[in-house]
């Protein structure tokens, strides 16, 4: 399934799911204190990027993705992603890369943390991307709230 789909179908996939079970398992958290939050993207930006998840020190390299995986995950200037996308509550960060349309550069990333969650309406703007980082602060949200 492509970052794209997993965005469209209120899922972000595999990693987040990881997380979310990884909490539940150590103890960190449990399912009944697990908080989930919905977070929109959207590409406000006059550039075709690629969008794609990330994870630790993957999140500041630019691995090769297949020609297949870069024309799923395009996103169109002025697309805003379907239905949102459901990301913890609790201050786990969920990082997407941004890309060049050719896949090749990176951009920035969306880190993507809602530490007193839930909460609904957020959106994370392209155009607010950050330089990527290894780790994020789980106690700082994150997209910024529109003034």
């Amino acid at each position: 399934m492509s970052f794209r789909d997993a965005v469209e179908n209120s899922r972000l996939g595999s990693s987040i799911i990881c997380c979310v079970a990884a909490l539940a398992i150590t103890g960190c958290g449990t399912a009944a204190d697990e908080k989930v939050s919905r977070v929109s993207l959207y590409n406000d930006t006059n550039r075709v990027v690629v969008l794609s998840g990330c994870d630790g020190a993957d999140c500041i390299e630019v691995k090769r993705i297949s020609e297949e995986q870069r024309r799923r995950d395009l996103w169109p200037p002025m697309t805003r992603g379907r239905g949102g996308s459901n990301v913890s509550g609790v201050g786990v960060p969920t990082v997407i890369q941004v890309r060049d349309s050719t896949a090749t550069r990176l951009l920035g990333c969306l880190p993507i943390v809602v530490p007193n969650g839930p909460v609904t309406g957020l959106v994370a703007r392209v155009s607010q991307r950050v330089p990527c980082r290894v780790s994020y602060d789980e106690d700082v949200p994150w997209p910024p709230k529109p003034e």
